[in-house]
C-alpha cells in the first residue's frame, strides 16, 4: 500500500496467485473463499479471518455466488519484531478464527485506524498541495494501531506451526518473479525454463500441477487484473492500459478478459 495502513471492502473476491511485500487480512463476512497459500488449499466462511505475511504466494476466489470481505493491508515496518520473526518461516494456515469478544475489538480498532487514516490528509494550511493529500497515522496512531495487531495475533502465531520454504515454493517464486518482471512484454515458458535450467515440459507440469493452472492462463489472468487495477486508478484510454499490461491490442484484451 502507499500509505502504512490500508482498508477496503471487497464483493465477491478474486486475485490470481501472487505476492507482495506488505501484510494482507482477510475478514469475510458473507459467502465462502476458496483460498491457496504456498501450496496449500483453505476454506474461508463467515466470520473467519486469512493472514498473509510478507513474500507468501497467495490466492482467493469467491464459491458458491457471492462474498463479502474486508481487506486490512500493512507495510511491514508497521511490525518489525515480527516481520524479522518471518524473514525466513510463514505460518502453515492462513485462516485463523478469534473469540466473539476479542473478534469485536480487533475488527473496533481497525476500523478506528482505518479513521484515523482518512482524517491525516495534510495540515489546513497547506492541505491544497497534492502531495500533502496522502493519508498517514499520527505517531500516537500508529501505537494504538501496532497494539492492536500485536494483540489480536499473538493467539494466532502462539498456536500455528512454523514452516519454511521448500525446494517446490521457491521454484514456484522464481516463476512468479519472472511473470511479475515481464507482463509487459512477451512471455515464453521455453525462455523461462532455459533461464531457470529445467526442461520446459517438466516446468509446464510441475506449474499445472502445483496451481491447477496452465502457465498461459496464468498469465493472462496476471496481466487482466494488472490491467484492470490500472483502469480503477488511472484515466488512461483501454489500449494504452491493454498495451501497458502486455497485451497486443484492446481485441486481444477483450477476447481474454
Amino acid at each position: 500500500p502507499d500509505t502504512p495502513f490500508q482498508h477496503d471492502r471487497l464483493t465477491a473476491p478474486h486475485a490470481v496467485m501472487h505476492r507482495h511485500a506488505c501484510y494482507e487480512l482477510l475478514y469475510l463476512e458473507s459467502g465462502e473463499l476458496s483460498l491457496w497459500a504456498d501450496g496449500r488449499t483453505e476454506k474461508m466462511v463467515p466470520g473467519t479471518f486469512a493472514l498473509f505475511v510478507p513474500g507468501v504466494l497467495h490466492a482467493c476466489e469467491t464459491t458458491g455466488g457471492t462474498a463479502t470481505a474486508d481487506v486490512w493491508m500493512w507495510q511491514s515496518e508497521l511490525l518489525p519484531d515480527l516481520t524479522a520473526l518471518l524473514s525466513d518461516r510463514f505460518p502453515y494456515h492462513a485462516v485463523f478464527t478469534l473469540p466473539d469478544g476479542d473478534k469485536e475489538r480487533f475488527l473496533a480498532g481497525l476500523a478506528q485506524a482505518d479513521a484515523s487514516t482518512q482524517l491525516r490528509v495534510g495540515t489546513p494550511a497547506r492541505r491544497k498541495k497534492k502531495a500533502d493529500r496522502t493519508p498517514t497515522l499520527l505517531p500516537a496512531d500508529l501505537l494504538v494501531l501496532r497494539g492492536t495487531l500485536y494483540t489480536a495475533l499473538a493467539d494466532f502465531f502462539r498456536a500455528e506451526p512454523m514452516m519454511t520454504r521448500s525446494k517446490r515454493i521457491l521454484l514456484l517464486e522464481e516463476i512468479v518473479a519472472y511473470v511479475e518482471a515481464g507482463y509487459r512484454y512477451p512471455i515464453s515458458m521455453t525462455v523461462l525454463a532455459d533461464k531457470l535450467g529445467y526442461e520446459r515440459h517438466y516446468l509446464s507440469r510441475f506449474f499445472r500441477a502445483s496451481v491447477s493452472l496452465h502457465f498461459t492462463t496464468y498469465v493472462d489472468s496476471y496481466r487482466v487484473e494488472e490491467a484492470m487495477d490500472l483502469l480503477r486508478r488511472t484515466g488512461l484510454p483501454m489500449a494504452t492500459v491493454a498495451r501497458h499490461c502486455g497485451f497486443g491490442s484492446v481485441r486481444t484484451f477483450d477476447r481474454v478478459f
